[in-house]
């Protein structure tokens, strides 16, 4: 790999970050059935779509590096 496609790469603490979102999430949605059952779908929606955004936006910077060397 070239020096350019490393740096690309995300670094730890922005994956330790998605990976927080993701945990925090889950743990939202699981309160969420707990207490009020018929709303956890759409909380576990906007959770994926939270979590998606930020794993695509990651994604997208890597591959736009890596076409850059």
């Amino acid at each position: 790999m070239t020096d350019t496609a490393l740096n690309a790469l995300p670094d730890v603490e922005e994956q330790q970050s998605i990976a927080d979102r993701a945990r925090y999430a889950a743990a939202v949605t699981m309160e969420a059935a707990r207490v009020h059952p018929y709303a956890t779908a759409g909380i576990a929606v906007a959770a994926a779509a939270a979590i998606g955004g930020a794993a695509y936006a990651a994604s997208r910077r890597t591959s736009d590096g890596a076409a850059h060397t």
